[in-house]
């Protein structure tokens, strides 16, 4: 096989033409090595975490990858590229505050049913972490998994080699105990 040396001198255009027509990923991985540091900027000035921007940078570029057929040539590729960091910066904190709201959501509808609102919010965290430390550590996880990570009923699974009727139960059960113990903590803390 003939070694071809890649005139680096091409424009992200020829490039993106190139690869597509040739499916030659070094033709990708040059883009790549030209832009990855502007799309780490981006994803760090989104993010303020250097871990995760690099997490987002190969993301981004795994997406970049499958969504190259789309450049139409009509922008610049960095203008388009930015774009796609952005958005996928956007989706990825809007993900993690829907996750964040339904774990605290489920958090006070645990311990105080559907009349949350009234609770005073420092009491509520205060209980809220004695009750997990009494928690055993398998369901503890359980529960972590799902409201807190977000993780779907059968990434739960799969991780833990159950059925995903055996983890809707122990999530149940999970349940179940934690609002029994929350109960029995917010009735020491009325009494005193």
């Amino acid at each position: 096989m003939a070694t071809v040396l890649l005139n680096v001198s091409l424009t992200d255009q020829d490039l993106v033409r190139r690869y597509l027509h040739t499916e030659d990923h070094r033709y990708f991985s040059l883009l790549y090595s030209r832009h990855r540091q502007r799309v780490y900027q981006t994803c760090l000035s989104y993010t303020g975490d250097a871990d995760e921007s690099e997490d987002f940078v190969q993301e981004i570029f795994l997406r970049l990858m499958q969504k190259l057929s789309s450049y139409r040539g009509e922008a610049q590729f960095t203008t388009w590229l930015r774009s796609i960091a952005a958005n996928y910066c956007l989706d990825q904190i809007r993900k993690k505050k829907r996750e964040q709201a339904v774990w605290c959501s489920y958090e006070l509808e645990l311990a105080y049913g559907p009349s949350w609102t009234l609770i005073n919010e420092e009491q509520c965290n205060y209980t809220y972490e004695r009750m997990l430390n009494q928690l055993p550590i398998m369901q503890r996880e359980l529960l972590y998994s799902k409201y807190k990570d977000g993780a779907s009923i059968n990434d739960i699974a799969i991780r833990q080699g159950l059925t995903p009727s055996a983890v809707k139960m122990r999530i149940k059960r999970a349940r179940e105990l934690a609002g029994n113990i929350y109960k029995q903590l917010q009735a020491e803390e009325d009494y005193h």
